[in-house]
């Protein structure tokens, strides 16, 4: 559990210890197990949240095993991947090469990226935001790869905080705002359109929740 008996100062005070506690690498969800219409439900939710309609140009930010970066590919737009670690973007490929997906791979740190201003049309990630050493700074970063009309969509869980201002996602909304973002929209139901039924444990999939902001 976090502590947050320190946390008496103002938002930006709190910003970097909030996202800087240690969670066990247990708690993440594994996003492979959403498959045939739980995998377009959420695809849905994403693409509703988006305001380009045609092909368009997506960044998966800490890819992982791919799910989201596979997800996009096989929608048929131009996908790029990054993740830190060179075995995880090796084994991400392999399986994108066995199922002939395009993506495009590359090792990358989240929060400073080598690409030029307003490249892509959607970054999305998930359960990589609370991790963050500095999430304005990361958001300002990932907003300045953005196209004007570009969008923000990640996913991430409140894991263990009391109803409160501060709380995630609340704190998600304050601190994109801070980072030039207008528009945050917060879907807190996720649990009962994509995850119930599917058992997952050991922490509370009901905390999930989806961010989408637009640049």
């Amino acid at each position: 559990m976090r502590d947050y008996t320190d946390y008496r100062g103002s938002i930006e005070e709190n910003e970097k210890k909030l996202w800087n506690k240690e969670i066990p690498s247990s708690l993440d969800f594994d996003y492979d197990k959403l498959v045939g219409y739980k995998k377009e439900i959420l695809r849905n939710l994403i693409m509703k949240s988006i305001g380009v309609k045609e092909k368009f140009k997506v960044l998966d930010i800490s890819t992982n095993k791919g799910f989201f970066a596979m997800l996009m590919s096989e929608e048929g737009h131009d996908v790029v991947a990054i993740d830190s670690n060179m075995n995880t973007i090796n084994s991400t490929k392999d399986r994108s090469d066995r199922e002939k997906l395009k993506i495009e791979f590359r090792v990358m740190d989240k929060s400073t990226l080598d690409f030029n201003d307003k490249t892509f049309d959607l970054i999305i990630s998930s359960n990589i935001t609370w991790d963050i050493q500095s999430p304005v700074n990361s958001f300002k970063e990932w907003r300045r790869v953005l196209k004007d009309n570009g969008t923000l969509v990640y996913f991430d869980s409140n894991w263990d905080c009391t109803k409160s201002m501060e709380e995630r996602p609340y704190l998600d909304r304050v601190l994109l705002n801070k980072a030039g973002f207008s528009q945050v929209k917060i879907d807190e139901k996720i649990y009962s359109k994509v995850f119930k039924e599917e058992g997952v444990s050991p922490y509370n999939p009901r905390s999930i929740f989806m961010v989408a902001a637009n640049k």
